[in-house]
């Protein structure tokens, strides 16, 4: 085409944009005025134009004639004219232009046509740029062609590819698997190259279902004997000398689709070729030839793995394997590495990977770093009883060097490595004190809680931790963690010293005063913790401790100040029961994760929480003032009226404010002076601010919570959060009440010791005049710092609880009004909800199962298909007004093998009403499939975030009418339930139920919290029919609490 041609050395000789722009805009008016008159065109002149357009369109100009005439092209009959309209057709139709239906009709007359050429055009089109439109339309004819029993090999070749994409882009408009047997014989077709895109198509097929296509078993295997066994095959085949490698990968891991077989001919004939596969075959001359030969053998390899585990082909594997780790080729020793990693855990005492072990700690120092983190996966992997010191005593070598993104995710391996062999408690701590003084200090903070929890857990190992302790503090100089950690040993287990000479009591403070010079705040403020716990185990040197706390007292940091200060009020207060109880030993913590043994990730590690022993919520700000609208939106039990306030009960009473009345004007008259009393108790918020403490509670408790008013200060939360640990946790079920009920008492005790101390001289906070005696004083929610992991499996009234190491909001004084359980956070789930079973499933199919249990808060995978499987990501979709993250998301892929469960733990927290369940997404894959994401809905409601709060009946009457107006109130009348289910459906929403509020009528009441929120049962016997209630702070509250009580309590 010659005009094409001068068209195109014109628009390159064009020196500016300006220039080319003139030069295709001229040409581009005179290729519409052709256009305007198709009549006079010929066959080639359409094409030289549209040629013409589609090159300017590939300059990236834009294009806006041409597509009518692209189709015409596609029909003509001539094949240079049709592979220019198929061409244009492709870069210039978009597949919603109008023009796309006739675009459809000409290939599907391509498609038809007996011209091979011609269909091949069309099949090229739909495997290289089809559309899911194109999908839809013509995935039938293609399926035709693949079946069809005179398509020419060239034909079948290309049909079964298009085919391929076409089910990618839209799945299930085809019954594909109706022609699986036909499929499946295409694997047996004597042209190679139709087996191989039948393979292709297969592997696409068994990607969603391998059921229909388990004959394709046999028939690969015995295609890969012709190949590697037999080697009957032409020698055009030959690539590099490797027969068909591209074939041979492909029908491997159409192999790893499918469970061992247990047919033991067929079993022979794998295990023939891959004998042949894994032979060691002659160095190849060229990379080519290694590329395609070593691409065969690593499927192999894996086929090997998958079939059994056992016997000589994966002996010979191994070998395989460790060949690929001496290889100068850095990709090879990448595979060599996965493949042995996917082996170790498969079989945990298998001697033949150890074999390997020296060239695996040798990659640790290759220089590309994937080789680097999947060697250290490998070491993790290898690493048992037997070889775990030399293994830990490589990797503390090793980790000086190493770059900081791999530095964290390589100590926290280490100290798993020492704690899951830590029966050497020597052993142990010297590799956690020389783990602490090689590791940077953002490392270092991840690790040492990790080792406290160890510690503790282990009796034996108490002296040891003291003695490394005290070696750690007495060194002149090192990192703050290893500080950290002498010092809480040292206050948690230094009385075991105190008799030896050199670690009395008086050398262990000097040891660590020494260290207190130079230390940063933070590692400061629990030194001070240190010296608290002193207090209470070496009264000898009472008089220097106190003198180092009252010099504090003066620091110019407010947290080291406010430390000093608090501590210094509890020491002087001469209690020595007090005193015991705040500073009693701590509770053995729960053992930390293991370090997940999956692929490191590149830029941070799996963090385990935490287990910080002292930690200091961060003070509140006054609060500001608050006008009386606002003031029913707390989210405190203690915002609505006392119980000192209401007078007693009566069956009367109840008659007064029945939700049966007509008219309900009739109520308001009736409750407004009641209302104005009770409005009282909430003008202590108006008080002046220095009538609150710090912590934002007020001088005074709530009489409904104590007979008498004790002040509250930020030592009562943080002692009792971190070093007066709940006594109950350590107990049975069966004692667990009465362990609450001491604990509540001595908190008490500890409040009034504290109320004294603030009335000192120089205190900070002074108490606020009492207001009027009807009036209770209010006390506002104290600040709660928690890491949710700390409650997830205790916050359940029915679920034995277990210490954490963390802060939890039921140790800290105040922190959960009303009864409810002392370690459940005010915004935790419980452990049942309303309208969730113990094990919900959340998703299941034939390979997976996915079930949700509320106590503790956790979500498991089950593979239940016969193949290992992976599960890389778990996320949990956004919902207004509830977060829910999943720990360890940082984690990377989790393998499970056939059979196997995986548990992941769920951090729940509501800050706002929400509606209905929020829908997870767990992504997962089957073998080497490609992974694919499987949902469900997660099943948390409202119902999981209210605690019961038990009232008295007078003062659930008060508190009813406190909380009418409109907005607050939803309200449902159903056929009457039973009193008994009642209750129980009550029970399950979280509240405390109150049985026969009115004993006339038979009424129910309930109360739950944090919101406060009533709920009323009426039930009247002459229409068998009841109204239920609720009444909340929050109108969204109310509203989604009467939804999820409707359906249990209807009869």
């Amino acid at each position: 085409m010659r005009g094409l041609t001068q068209y195109i050395a014109e628009l390159r000789s064009c020196s500016t944009r300006e220039a080319a722009e003139r030069c295709v805009n001229k040409e581009m008016a005179h290729i519409r005025l052709k256009f305007h008159a198709p009549a006079k065109l010929d066959g080639y002149q359409r094409k030289k134009y549209v040629a013409k357009v589609l090159f300017t369109y590939l300059q990236g100009f834009p294009v806006d004639v041409g597509q009518a005439e692209a189709i015409a092209l596609m029909r003509s009959a001539r094949y240079s004219e049709k592979q220019i309209g198929y061409l244009a057709m492709t870069l210039l139709v978009h597949e919603r232009s109008e023009l796309m239906e006739q675009a459809v009709a000409a290939m599907r007359r391509d498609l038809a046509d007996m011209n091979e050429v011609h269909t091949c055009l069309a099949l090229h089109v739909l495997g290289n740029v089809g559309s899911a439109a194109l999908a839809e339309a013509l995935v039938e004819d293609v399926l035709k062609l693949v079946v069809s029993p005179t398509s020419p090999p060239t034909v079948l070749k290309k049909a079964a590819l298009a085919l391929a994409r076409l089910h990618r882009l839209a799945p299930g408009v085809a019954d594909i698997a109706e022609w699986s047997a036909h499929l499946v014989r295409l694997l047996a077709h004597r042209d190679l190259g139709v087996a191989q895109c039948s393979a292709n198509l297969l592997c696409v097929l068994t990607h969603e279902d391998c059921v229909p296509y388990r004959a394709c078993v046999r028939v690969a295997a015995e295609q890969l004997h012709r190949i590697a066994v037999e080697e009957d095959y032409k020698e055009i085949y030959l690539y590099h000398d490797v027969p068909v490698p591209w074939l041979q990968v492909t029908l491997l891991r159409l192999l790893q689709r499918y469970a061992p077989p247990t047919d033991a001919s067929l079993l022979e004939t794998l295990r023939s070729v891959l004998h042949a596969l894994l032979r060691t075959p002659p160095s190849a001359p060229g990379a080519l030839q290694s590329n395609a030969a070593n691409a065969v053998r690593l499927e192999a390899v894996r086929l090997a793995l998958h079939l059994d585990t056992r016997g000589a082909p994966v002996e010979r594997a191994v070998d395989v394997l460790g060949g690929f780790l001496a290889s100068r080729d850095t990709n090879l020793r990448y595979l060599g590495l996965e493949a042995l990693a996917q082996l170790a855990p498969q079989r945990p005492g298998l001697a033949l990977v150890p074999r390997h072990r020296h060239a695996v700690l040798a990659s640790l120092r290759d220089s590309d770093i994937s080789v680097r983190r999947r060697a250290l996966d490998l070491v993790y992997e290898l690493c048992d009883a037997h070889n775990v010191r030399e293994v830990v005593a490589y990797l503390l070598d090793y980790l000086p060097y190493t770059e900081p993104s791999l530095r964290e995710s390589i100590a926290q391996r280490i100290a798993g490595l020492a704690e899951e062999h830590a029966d050497d408690a020597a052993w142990y701590m010297d590799t956690a004190c020389e783990l602490l003084r090689r590791v940077d200090e953002r490392a270092g903070e991840a690790v040492w809680p990790r080792i406290v929890c160890v510690v503790s857990a282990r009796p034996a190992a108490h002296a040891h931790a003291a003695v490394h302790a005290f070696r750690a503090v007495r060194a002149p100089a090192g990192p703050e963690a290893l500080l950290k950690l002498g010092a809480y040993l040292l206050g948690e287990y230094g009385d075991l010293l105190a008799d030896r000479p050199g670690t009395r009591p008086l050398d262990q403070l000097r040891a660590l005063q020494e260290r207190a010079r130079v230390c940063a705040p933070a590692t400061r403020v629990l030194l001070l913790t240190t010296y608290v716990k002193w207090l209470n185990l070496y009264p000898d040197i009472r008089a220097p401790l106190c003198g180092v706390l009252r010099s504090y007292t003066t620091s110019i940091d407010a947290e080291v100040q406010q430390r000093a200060c608090e501590y210094l009020a509890l020491a002087e207060l001469d209690d020595a029961a007090l005193l015991e109880h705040v500073c009693e030993e701590m509770p053995p913590y729960a053992a930390p994760a293991p370090p997940p043994r999956a692929r490191v990730a590149a830029a941070s590690a799996v963090r385990v929480p935490a287990p910080v022993p002292a930690p200091v919520p961060a003070p509140r700000a006054p609060p500001s003032d608050t006008s009386e609208s606002d003031l029913l939106d707390l989210r405190d039990w203690d915002s609505l009226p006392a119980t000192t306030s209401t007078p007693a009960v009566r069956a009367e009473d109840w008659s007064s404010v029945s939700l049966w009345r007509d008219d309900p004007g009739d109520e308001k008259r009736e409750t407004d002076s009641l209302l104005d009393e009770s409005m009282l108790g909430f003008h202590a918020l108006h008080a002046p601010r220095a009538s609150l403490d710090t912590d934002g509670g007020s001088s005074a408790s709530s009489p409904s919570r104590r007979d008498s008013a004790q002040t509250e200060t930020p030592l009562a939360q943080t002692r009792a959060g971190s070093i007066a640990s709940d006594g109950a946790a350590r107990e049975a079920d069966g004692a667990a009440r009465e362990a609450d009920g001491a604990a509540r008492e001595a908190d008490g005790v500890a409040r009034e010791a504290d109320g004294t101390a603030h009335e000192a001289p120089g205190a900070a906070h002074e108490a606020a005049d009492a207001p009027d005696a009807r009036v209770p004083a209010m006390r506002l929610p104290p600040p709660i710092v928690v890491s949710p992991l700390s409650w997830l499996g205790a916050s359940a009234p029915r679920t034995q609880r277990t210490p954490s190491p963390t802060l939890s909001p039921g140790s800290v004084p105040g922190g959960v009004p009303g009864d409810a359980p002392r370690d459940a956070p005010r915004d935790a789930p419980r452990d049942a909800p309303l309208d969730a079973p113990p094990a919900h499933i959340v998703h299941e199919d034939a390979a997976w199962r996915i079930t949700y249990a509320a106590a503790p808060l956790t979500l498991t995978v089950h593979n239940q298909s016969a193949e290992r499987g992976t599960v890389h990501a778990v996320h949990v979709a956004p919902c207004a007004g509830l977060r829910v993250s999943v720990e360890g998301a940082g984690a990377g892929a989790q393998p499970l093998a056939a059979g196997a469960r995986w548990v992941c733990a769920l951090d729940a927290a509501c800050d706002a009403c929400f509606r209905g369940p929020t829908r997870v997404h767990v992504v997962v894959a089957l073998g080497d499939a490609p992974p694919h994401v499987v949902d469900g809905e997660l099943p948390l409601t409202m119902a999981h975030f209210v605690r019961p709060v038990a009232v008295g009946a007078g003062d659930f009457v008060a508190r009813w009418r406190a909380l009418a107006g409109a907005g607050r109130e939803a309200q449902g009348v159903w056929a009457a339930a039973p009193g008994a289910r009642a209750a129980a459906a009550l029970a399950d929403a979280g509240l405390a139920v109150l049985p026969d509020v009115d004993p006339v009528r038979g009424e129910r009441g309930g109360g739950g919290g944090p919101v406060a929120c009533l709920v009323r049962w009426e039930p009247s016997g002459a229409a068998q029919r009841a109204r239920l209630t609720v009444r909340t702070t929050d109108a969204a509250v109310s509203e989604a609490l009467l939804a999820l009580l409707a359906d249990a309590l209807r009869a």
